[in-house]
């Protein structure tokens, strides 16, 4: 009996354990920005603002103009929503930021890469629910 019991867990095993490999490998492709909302976003406190937190355009912390950003939207499994910036990714140098006219590059490491290629994406991509099976 007991090695009918171990049998039975070994074959469980067997077929559980690839099946998870498995999800793990469709869940740590990149976020592919399908929902998308409006964000607001304060560069000198380098967060997200809610509505709350803009007084006459500005950032009510640090008076500083806030920009127009994006949050990436997904909803988790229990059907919450879980919001993240997206960002910009320099290709050439690295450099990143929610903000794609504040990026600040390295004028070397982009003389290095002869590219100065934006990518966009957000800031849990690859970690579900901002992860796709690519």
């Amino acid at each position: 009996m007991k090695g009918s019991i171990m049998m039975k867990i070994s074959t469980l095993a067997a077929g559980i354990l690839p099946a998870i490999a498995v999800v793990g490998l469709t869940l740590a492709g990149d976020c592919d920005l399908r929902v998308t909302e409006p964000a607001s976003y304060c560069e000198k406190c380098e967060k997200a603002l809610e509505k709350d937190k803009i007084k006459a355009g500005k950032c009510a912390t640090c008076d500083s103009p806030i920009r127009k950003a994006e949050y990436c939207v997904k909803k988790t499994k229990d059907g919450k929503l879980d919001k993240c910036l997206v960002i910009y990714v320099c290709e050439g140098c690295g450099a990143k930021g929610p903000v794609k006219a504040g990026i600040k590059h390295d004028e070397e490491k982009d003389k290095q890469a002869k590219k100065r290629t934006l990518k966009r994406t957000c800031e849990k991509s690859g970690t579900p629910p901002h992860a796709t099976g690519k």
